[in-house]
């Protein structure tokens, strides 16, 4: 399968994805790619479903929140689920590398206890906080079928109607 970016528009973007039955190599497969795709692209996580997959499981860089750090600490998360979040939020500014050009402030828990199978199937649990904690929930969402702007309230949608739409459009021969 030769994976590339989905943007806005694409039905698997929309889809929920199924669980993870096949781990390591089949897994494994797909790492470089996304690995690829998501340093082009400038992303510090990517989800299956961006690249066409209907999977539950995604890529991110752990060390994200390191600003010393000169190599990329990479983790897979499989059928993540999240097991606890702080009643805190905290609304940061959130883009997605499926809908270039578009920023937005997006509220969510500020720390989570996820509970997901790595890359050999073995369940882990991670209590993160920060930069971490969401990209793990942005990219939950895409395993779920949801994007960032599902997350802004209507007013704000509204707002950015026009915008989406244009985005769509210029991305759409893209899918």
């Amino acid at each position: 399968m030769d994976l590339a970016l989905k943007y806005i528009g694409c039905d698997v973007l929309r889809t929920q994805g199924k669980p993870v039955t096949e781990f390591g190599e089949a897994l494994e497969a797909h790492l470089p790619r996304m690995v690829e795709i998501m340093r082009e692209e400038g992303g510090i996580g990517l989800a299956a479903p961006q690249v066409g997959i209907a999977l539950h499981f995604f890529i991110l860089v752990v060390n994200v929140d390191d600003e010393e750090r000169e190599e990329d600490e990479l983790l897979l998360l499989a059928n993540a689920e999240i097991l606890e979040a702080s009643k805190k939020e905290v609304a940061i500014e959130e883009g997605c590398l499926s809908i270039p050009g578009l920023r937005a402030d997006v509220t969510r828990p500020e720390q989570i206890r996820v509970a997901f199978d790595d890359i050999g199937g073995n369940r882990m649990e991670l209590t993160t906080d920060g930069l971490l904690a969401r990209v793990i929930q942005h990219e939950l969402d895409h395993c779920e079928g949801v994007l960032f702007v599902d997350r802004l309230s209507p007013a704000r949608k509204a707002v950015l109607k026009k915008q989406i739409a244009e985005i769509q459009s210029e991305y759409a021969s893209r899918n």
